[in-house]
Parts: C-alpha cells; structure tokens; sequence
C-alpha cells in the first residue's frame, strides 16, 4: 500500500492538475489499522473553542474595532477641516464680492448725482 500512495505523491506533484487526495489514503490507513475515531473531536473546532483562544479572538476584534474608530476619528477631522477651509474660501469670496458690489454702487451714486446735476442745470 506505501508504494501506491508514494507512486501517487510523485505523480501529483510532477502533474499541474493533479490533485492529491488527502482524505481519501488518511481514511485507508485509518481503516487499515482498525483506528477507533468514535471519540475524537474536530481539531480546528476544539482549538477555536479554546478560552484562550477566544481571549485571542476577542482582544484582535477589540484592536480592530479600535483601529477603526481611530481612522475615522481621523477621517471625520480631515473632513473638518477640509470643510472648513471651503467655509473660509467661501466667506472670502461674498466679502469680495460685498467690497465690489460697495464700489459699483459708488460708482452708480456718483454718476447719479452727475446726471442730477446735469439735469438741474
């Protein structure tokens, strides 16, 4: 049995699509050697199970929510004052334009009173 499962290693390691079936030799040397697995757990599902792995999980998805808080803290600043430069972009624009709506309406006095005068006289 060793050398069909070498022959079969080989042969889907040298090939591109082969696929080594693990499951299906791991079942034959299990029954092979009549191994009783009626006891066993899962491995993966015993070891994520494990408080101290959960302490784990739970301290990475606590600095994880942390980090992301933190970023849009971050985010929410940068957008503070990304907005609040505009604002002052914005308020500089209306005093300008205020400055240039005073001197045409100057303007329009002046020549007002000119044609009032020309009128008058």
């Amino acid at each position: 049995m060793g050398c069909i499962i070498f022959r079969h290693m080989k042969a889907c390691s040298l090939s591109e699509d082969s696929v080594f079936a693990y499951g299906m030799f791991i079942t034959k040397i299990v029954k092979y050697f009549n191994m009783n697995l009626r006891n066993e757990t899962d491995g993966a599902k015993a070891v994520a199970d494990h408080p101290s792995q959960i302490s784990r999980n739970e301290a990475k998805a606590s600095n994880n929510l942390n980090d992301q808080i933190r970023s849009l803290g971050t985010r929410l600043e940068e957008m503070a004052l990304s907005n609040e430069r505009r604002l002052t972009s914005l308020e500089q624009r209306i005093d300008g334009f205020q400055e240039e709506f005073k001197l045409g309406m100057q303007v329009i006095r002046a020549q007002h009173d000119e044609l009032m005068e020309f009128l008058r006289g």
